[in-house]
């Protein structure tokens, strides 16, 4: 959930969002999201993704 919350301090302090980055045309932009915001977002993609498999 961090990498959704605060993009720029995630690729600053963590090797595996810096690695995933280089795979990447353009970063993450920061949405302004609280953390309730983010947790509905990433229920979302959860429920989404089992529904696909």
């Amino acid at each position: 959930m961090n990498i959704i919350l605060d993009p720029a301090t995630m690729l600053d302090k963590d090797p595996d969002a810096r690695a995933l980055r280089k795979g990447c045309a353009s970063p993450m932009i920061s949405l302004g999201l609280q953390q309730e915001e983010a947790r509905t977002i990433l229920e979302y993609l959860r429920e989404r993704n089992s529904v696909t498999k």
